[in-house]
Order: structure tokens, then sequence, then C-alpha cells
């Protein structure tokens, strides 16, 4: 992996489980090598928990409609999109 340019900050306020949140995420462009994740749809992971959890590639457009996966935090999907 590369990280190409420099962090986007992103501030996220939100409420879990009944309690105010705050966080603040770092976002980086990164590359890949080309057979990095080739033929891989999912990928699984571990979270320092122990709790296994896995990432999926999903177009821009198939975020955030009626039935579809939400992408967390808000505005994080104008900033892929500014991006293209």
């Amino acid at each position: 992996m590369k990280i190409v340019g420099s962090p986007t900050f992103i501030e996220n306020i939100y409420v879990h489980e009944g309690s105010l949140g705050h966080e603040i995420l770092a976002i980086f462009d990164v590359t890949f090598p080309r057979e990095a994740f080739a033929g891989q749809t999912r990928i699984a992971f571990r979270e320092d928990s122990g709790v296994e959890c896995f990432a999926e590639w999903f177009a821009l457009e198939e975020l955030d409609g009626p039935g579809q996966p939400q992408l967390y935090p808000t505005g994080l999907k104008a900033l892929l999109k500014s991006k293209r």
C-alpha cells in the first residue's frame, strides 16, 4: 500500500446507544499493487476486540439508497465523489 497525497480530515459527532460520541477521522488516498485484491469482493479482518468483520467493495452509486448499505460518516460519500 502507498499513501498518495495529504490526508483529509472529517469531524463526526454522533449518538450511539444513547451516548454522544465524537471522532476526528483522517482519510487517506491510497494505492495498492494491482494484484493485491485480485478476484476478491470481500476482505476479512478482526477488530482490536477480536470481533470478526469484513470490508466489501461498492460503487458509490450503490450506497445510501433505500435498502442499500449506508456509508458513514455523513459527508464521506461527497468527499469520495469530489475526488473522482
